[in-house]
């Protein structure tokens, strides 16, 4: 019996390792990737005539030094350097079956939330959001048809994102599912605005993802009066998010973008954020960001510009 389990269980591994797909990196393998991330912010009071204007850039590089990777449990170890310090990297899984599970999930993937508007007794979105931390995912099995089929499985238009009691008739609750919560805006999910299509893109082959939301008129912040909250409409909300493997595996790059602009009683904010990691280094990761030559090469650093302007009269 001993033997017959212990034949069992190098049957098994076998067969797990037969399926798993050979990444094109290894031990003896270096990678840097590089990362930018600008913030800029502006207000403006009509009332006053004052305005002010702030950009905050943070820079910085990431360096893997492959020293061994486990293919039949789909783990690596390497020396990492940051421009923070150096570290170790020990049986870090880079399986494309945990990426699906750890990151795939529908409601870790999208995020969404729908409060009642007391004043006008209707419900409203006041947060949406798309998100993927691919901070510990550099390095992945290039299994693309379990990541896709993944991506499929998230955007199944039927699962239940959120739900909302109606305070005034219990026990109705609204339900608000991917499908019809994405009805309410405009949006792009690989290249395609319907859920429907977009889904059929996920194919066996694909290591680019792309999503972009335009909520812009949709989704609402409140402002609290003293006596309950005032929900505003944001005039302009956008968000995309697209990243892209190598053919081996390597994170290729990671770009993520927030817009959002908002005027609540003669006072406008707006926010714009876009944050890109990219192999190949600072440089690579700041290529179209006009504001690297003025920085230069350094590894680390925050530029903060802000100034007051007066309306003229």
């Amino acid at each position: 019996m001993l033997i017959n389990t212990i034949a069992a269980i190098i049957l098994l591994s076998n067969i797990a390792a037969a399926q798993a797909v050979a990444p094109g990196w290894g031990a003896g393998d270096i990678y840097v990737w590089g990362t930018n991330a600008t913030t800029t912010t502006k207000t403006f009071d009509e009332e006053e005539g004052l305005g002010s204007n702030t950009e905050v850039i943070v820079l910085s590089e990431t360096e893997y030094n492959i020293t061994a990777i486990d293919v039949l449990n789909l783990e690596y170890d390497a020396i990492t350097t940051t421009s923070g310090g150096s570290g170790f990297i020990n049986d870090r899984d880079y399986s494309a079956e945990d990426f699906e599970d750890d990151l795939l999930d529908f409601d870790d993937f999208f995020g969404v939330n729908y409060v009642w508007d007391y004043v006008n007794n209707v419900s409203v979105c006041n947060s949406f959001d798309v998100s993927i931390s691919l901070n510990n995912r550099y390095l992945l099995e290039p299994n693309w048809a379990v990541i896709n089929a993944g991506f499929q499985d998230t955007c199944n238009g039927s699962e239940l994102l959120d739900t909302l009691a109606d305070p005034y008739e219990p026990p109705l609750v609204y339900n608000y599912t991917l499908g019809e919560v994405l009805g309410n805006f405009s949006m792009k999910i690989m290249g395609r605005n319907k859920l429907s299509s977009a889904v059929s893109q996920f194919t066996d082959t694909k290591r680019k993802w792309t999503f972009e939301f335009d909520l812009g008129g949709y989704i609402k912040t409140a402002q609290w009066n003293g006596t309950h909250n005032i929900y505003y409409t944001y005039e302009e909300y956008f968000m995309s998010l697209e990243f892209e493997y190598t053919l081996e595996g390597v994170l290729d790059h990671v770009e993520a973008i927030y817009r959002d602009k908002i005027t609540i009683e003669e006072f406008t904010s707006e926010t714009a954020m876009r944050s890109v990691i990219a192999l190949g280094g600072m440089k690579a990761a700041s290529a179209n960001f006009a504001t690297f030559a003025a920085i230069g090469g350094l590894l680390s650093t925050a530029l903060i510009a802000t100034f007051i302007k007066r309306k003229k009269k």
